[in-house]
């Protein structure tokens, strides 16, 4: 119904802008006509709605603007014109998604298009500009720190008191690297090393106690961890210092756990964690 609805709004508000009358007379007129139903069905109504950003009661202008493309190959002006209308479009996208990663939900903060623009036209016409690729590498690294930092501010905050108050609780123990353990069982089996594999149970929780992961959200059953590289630096260093059969409870500040820049959706940046770690067998290495 939604697609009757448009094609219905379409016909009665594009005027002149109306889509050329199919006229199958040969072959090439269906083979042509075939190519465009199939091309057609790719770019349905979500498509030209959302992701192409096309208003619903725009469609007529968006019907002259796909003949005119379509008609400008022959046209070298022409051509070029429609060429930097879809960069413009892809730019925006870009810039969009940027800001996006950069300022969250924060609609009042932009970049700036003048300045993008600026910038693009300067590599694309091979002028010096104010910065070479090199520098402006280096600049983006800087500032989207800068910015990621303010961003979790209270994340990280947050992950420091939880491992300073931590430290100061009754049987945690505090390692050089900084990680923090307290043996709930202490076993009496082999200590895995380098090369070695390690099968745990494990709950991984945030500093407000919320799970995100566990063996249990994963069937029950026990994984099996490689020593070095398996995993986060904090959990892997605990795994080199537990004899099978212990199960201890550790604390992770960020730089032992996924660092600055988080896991995915699942770990946000700057995040402490803690997990309730048990490890059942060291599988040594052959």
């Amino acid at each position: 119904m939604a697609v009757m609805a448009i094609a219905a709004l379409a016909m009665t508000s594009c005027g002149n802008n109306r889509p050329p009358k199919a006229d199958l007379k040969n072959n090439i007129d269906s083979l042509s006509y075939a190519q465009g139903v199939q091309v057609g069905t790719q770019f349905n109504q979500y498509q030209v709605l959302s992701q192409l950003k096309v208003d619903s009661t725009e469609i007529g202008e968006f019907m002259k603007g796909v003949k005119e493309a379509f008609n400008a190959s022959d046209d070298k002006k022409t051509a070029a014109y429609f060429a930097g209308v879809q960069i413009g479009s892809q730019l925006t996208t870009f810039v969009e998604r940027a800001e996006g990663e950069y300022f969250a939900n924060d609609s009042t903060k932009k970049l700036s298009r003048d300045n993008y623009l600026a910038a693009f036209f300067d590599m694309i016409m091979g002028k010096e500009g104010k910065m070479t690729p090199e520098v402006a590498d280096s600049v983006v690294r800087v500032i989207e720190k800068q910015l990621q930092e303010e961003r979790y501010s209270e994340t990280k905050k947050a992950g420091e008191e939880f491992i300073a108050k931590k430290a100061s609780e009754e049987g945690v123990k505090k390692t050089e690297s900084g990680l923090l353990y307290k043996v709930i069982t202490e076993g009496n089996g082999p200590v895995a090393v380098e090369g070695d594999k390690a099968k745990v149970t494990y709950e991984g929780s945030f500093t407000d106690g919320k799970v995100f992961d566990s063996t249990e959200r994963h069937g029950g059953e026990p994984v099996e961890f490689p020593i070095g590289g398996g995993t986060v630096p904090g959990f892997d260093e605990a795994l080199r210092m537990m004899p099978a059969g212990s199960e201890w409870e550790i604390y992770l500040p960020y730089n032992l756990g996924y660092g600055e820049n988080g896991y995915g959706q699942m770990i946000p940046p700057y995040s402490a964690l803690t997990f309730k770690l048990k490890v059942l067998e060291v599988v040594k290495q052959k």
